[in-house]
């Protein structure tokens, strides 16, 4: 018969016409004679090979089409029923166990662009699809097999063999045929699994993925065993069937991720960011999976850089810098170039480019950067795959260590803005409750007084809670005027202060910050003499307030701006040091000079307009 031409008719039954996609597809691959039908009643039933026919599901466009009835019909139809074959749309595995079970030969689910496969189907429903001997199906999966796969009679001898086999490489399968692990492996061995398959055969049981080790060439290796009796269709025990699979690599897998899991304890209990990166090239140096491995992270007190060493590695500073500038994975390739993924992703959905990588360069968040590279190979996916989890571990441990060190210092901040506040807070309740008695008395201005204190107080308050819980604070965007904002301050001070200010000077700030600063450095100057004149002006970018009170500040002193420093100079509780906490929440630097018995604080990067 000529090539694809069918044995008789295929009846297609296609009520809704989903079929035709089908049918055209056959029609391309040579099948014919076909014959599609709408209903079986208009069929020609004459001459007919085999029946297609269609079971899905309703949709919007057509109705639900029941294969089952179909195949039903098709019986009664006929007085000689021919194969039915049924076209499932049905998405569940277990539709098609059920027509299968009710009876159908055969159904398909081949789309229409697998023309070859769906007339091969067809071919067999059909009768023209000649099945291969048991024996040489045996023989081909035996010769082909990539693994051990084996069949022993009850006494234990090797009836047939897998060309492919751990044992005895040098010995062909034939060669192996009758005789037993005696004659294959030495020591103890065999008798150990002599016992343990008889112990099967006798008691009808299956050894299921037993994973056993072993030593060749000194190394280790991990093989895994699945062992089960075999029958004939009598029911009666013929002997044993087993499969052997080398599963070396995926033990040596899973021993590194134990090893990583077991080292990243280590890298939790770093104390510090250093101890993190230095642990980290630890744990690479640990793993055999890994090559050769660089860390660079950004600390409090500088960049830091570890790596492993043997020195084989030119590691390439630009690759490190563009991970961390654009928070991208980075793969360098067997061909020099360097490719990223789509985006950065979870490790288990690791994006790999799709040609040799011999090197990677993962982004730590805000940290910095790490990096694996191997010479004279590529890297193998799983290593990659290791890297991101190690690299993962590795930021997640930075940013514990980050948000830390955060509690840390704003815990410091609160406990050192509640002592200097505290001192704030009082003075300034001691000039509300004397101007208050004043009003009492009578004073018409002293109202005004305790009322600008009070609100001062409130300032004070919401500046300090705002510092402590973020670190920063807004820097406003106002010119406030340098006289303005003296002559406020002037005001929390009870002593006979000259205060000189430029009046055509401006500074972009915050209006409350700003009078702030120089309430408190107004008060210090009146600790020391209250009659000192107090000069403000402006140079440039900067703008300073200069005294001529006894100095008592050391500009050279390395815990100048520290709440230890004012302390020990007596110079009122941390009020230099709360002068320089607000002063760099605003974005200013602030520093003391000291000449010719003149005390000038200075503030630095400040904008600033003089007329």
């Amino acid at each position: 018969m000529p090539g694809g031409e069918l044995p008789g008719t295929l009846l297609v039954i296609d009520p809704d016409g989903r079929l035709e996609p089908i049918t055209a597809a056959l029609r391309r691959a040579g099948r014919e004679p076909i014959r599609r039908v709408e209903q079986l009643a208009e069929a020609n039933r004459s001459d007919v090979a085999a029946v297609l026919a269609i079971d899905a599901p309703a949709t919007e466009d057509h109705p639900e089409q029941d294969g089952l009835a179909t195949f039903d019909r098709v019986a009664e139809a006929f007085d000689s029923r021919p194969p039915v074959a049924l076209y499932v749309r049905h998405p569940e595995r277990a539709r098609v166990n059920e027509l299968l079970d009710a009876g159908v030969e055969d159904v398909i689910r081949v789309p229409p662009k697998r023309e070859a496969l769906l007339a091969a189907r067809i071919d067999r429903l059909c009768g023209l699809d000649s099945v291969e001997p048991p024996g040489k199906q045996l023989e081909s999966l035996l010769e082909s097999y990539p693994e051990t796969i084996y069949l022993k009679d009850c006494a234990g001898r090797f009836v047939s063999i897998s060309e492919h086999s751990l044992d005895n490489r040098e010995m062909s399968r034939h060669q192996r045929v009758g005789l037993t692990d005696y004659e294959l492996f030495p020591g103890e061995l065999p008798d150990r699994l002599y016992e343990e398959e008889q112990e099967l055969l006798a008691r009808g049981e299956t050894l299921f993925e037993n994973v056993e080790h072993y030593v060749e060439n000194g190394e280790d290796r991990w093989v895994s065993t699945t062992k089960a009796p075999r029958y004939d269709e009598d029911g009666q025990l013929l002997g044993l069937v087993g499969d052997v699979r080398d599963v070396t690599f995926l033990k040596r897998q899973e021993h590194a991720l134990a090893t990583l899991h077991r080292a990243s304890r280590r890298l939790i209990r770093a104390e510090d960011c250093r101890a993190i990166a230095a642990e980290a090239i630890g744990v690479v140096e640990e793993i055999d999976a890994l090559p050769d491995a660089r860390i660079v992270v950004d600390c409090d007190d500088g960049q830091v850089v570890e790596a492993t060493g043997n020195g084989a590695i030119a590691w390439d500073e630009t690759t490190f810098e563009r991970a961390i500038e654009t928070d991208e994975t980075l793969y360098l390739a067997d061909d020099g170039s360097i490719l990223t993924g789509p985006e950065r992703q979870a490790y288990e959905d690791t994006w790999l480019p799709d040609r040799g990588v011999v090197g990677a360069r993962l982004p730590l968040g805000e940290h910095g950067a790490f990096g694996i590279e191997t010479v004279g190979g590529v890297l193998e996916s799983f290593t990659i795959e290791l890297t991101h989890i190690l690299a993962a571990n590795v930021e997640a441990v930075l940013d514990r260590y980050q948000n830390q060190r955060r509690a840390t210092r704003q815990a410091e901040r609160i406990e050192q803005f509640a002592r200097i506040g505290s001192h704030e807070l009082r003075n300034n309740l001691q000039i509300a409750v004397g101007a208050t008695e004043r009003a009492l008395a009578g004073d018409e201005t002293a109202g005004e007084t305790a009322l600008a204190t009070l609100e001062r107080m409130d300032r004070l308050t919401s500046q300090l809670m705002t510092l402590a819980r973020t670190g920063s604070m807004t820097r406003g965007s106002e010119e406030v005027a340098l006289a303005s904002a003296a002559g406020t301050a002037a005001e929390s001070v009870t002593n006979e202060l000259t205060v000189l200010a430029d009046t055509g000077a401006t500074v972009v700030a915050d209006a409350d910050a700003l009078t702030e600063v120089l309430s408190v450095l107004f008060r210090n100057v009146a600790a020391r003499e209250p009659t000192a004149t107090v000069e403000i002006g402006v140079v440039e970018e900067e703008f300073y307030v200069a005294d001529d009170a006894d100095p008592r500040l050391d500009p050279d002193a390395d815990d100048l701006f520290e709440p230890v420093y004012s302390e020990r100079a007596d110079e009122g509780e941390g009020s230099l040091y709360l002068v320089s906490v607000l002063a760099e929440a605003l974005g200013w630097d602030v520093a003391v000079e000291i000449a010719e018995s003149e005390t000038r604080v200075v503030f630095d990067g400040v904008t600033v307009e003089s007329t």
